[in-house]
């Protein structure tokens, strides 16, 4: 069940969800031990763009709550929790957004970084390669859940400001987080059956260390950089001349 948990007056009941109060959302939360999450913003750049919904739950209930006006307290601390798993696909994404609005996320499983990890060596998808393998939400979901998924509304988010999300979206952020523990569930079988446990759980690990270093960068000392760049060029170019010379 699809549930939206909103401080915005509703002018007309919906048939495709309920609406919830912050305490329904808390007693939900309560005792869980894993949860699966996203985010829906109104751009793609963390620096320019704000975050419009938070989704959490799995694929029985999903919790939309809308976070224009706010985070509420519960939705932060089950985020931070160090204790409960939260299940995302491109976490690095939500976790950007997240730092922005002072969340510092922990304990997470991106099921997109356990796919390529899974057929890491695999023929990639390219525009002359199109039967390779891709690694996006619906790509992911098709081939463990054999669930088609629709990403249509998707870019029915951009540019959106203070407005009240359409009963499509809703719906549509309910369904990113449906069926993502599922689909860890069955990768986690391979990775386990693959002797990956460990390496897994340093790839998982490791999605949060990009996440800061990517919000705040790495400082880098632009003459230096391009004086080393100067002095590689030379060395490579002349290992190229001995090289060459020997062949």
């Amino acid at each position: 069940m699809i549930y939206f948990v909103t401080n915005t007056l509703i002018e007309k009941a919906s048939n495709e969800y309920k609406l919830a109060s912050l305490n329904e959302l808390e007693l939900f939360l309560m005792d869980k031990t894993s949860i699966n999450l996203d985010t829906e913003t109104n751009g793609l750049n963390f620096l320019e763009n704000d975050m419009l919904s938070i989704q959490l739950g799995n694929h029985v209930d999903q919790y939309v709550i809308d976070v224009k006006n706010g985070i509420p307290k519960v939705v932060k601390d089950c985020i931070e929790s160090r204790t409960v798993l939260k299940y995302l696909a491109n976490a690095v994404f939500d976790y950007k957004f997240l730092l922005k609005y002072n969340i510092v996320m922990e304990n997470v499983y991106d099921v997109l970084i356990a796919d390529r990890l899974l057929y890491n060596g695999k023929k990639r998808w390219a525009k002359n390669s199109p039967n390779g393998y891709r690694f996006r939400l619906k790509d992911v979901m098709l081939r463990h859940l054999n669930i088609e998924m629709d990403k249509e509304a998707q870019s029915s988010f951009i540019g959106m400001t203070h407005h009240e999300m359409t009963e499509e979206q809703v719906v549509y952020a309910a369904k990113d987080v449906e069926h993502l523990e599922q689909i860890a569930i069955k990768q986690r079988k391979y990775i386990n059956l693959s002797n990956m446990d460990n390496v897994c759980q340093l790839e998982m690990d490791n999605v949060l260390v990009n996440g800061d270093l990517s919000f705040t960068g790495i400082k880098v000392d632009i003459t230096k950089w391009l004086s080393n760049e100067k002095w590689m060029q030379e060395l490579v170019t002349g290992y190229n001349l001995l090289y060459r010379s020997s062949i």
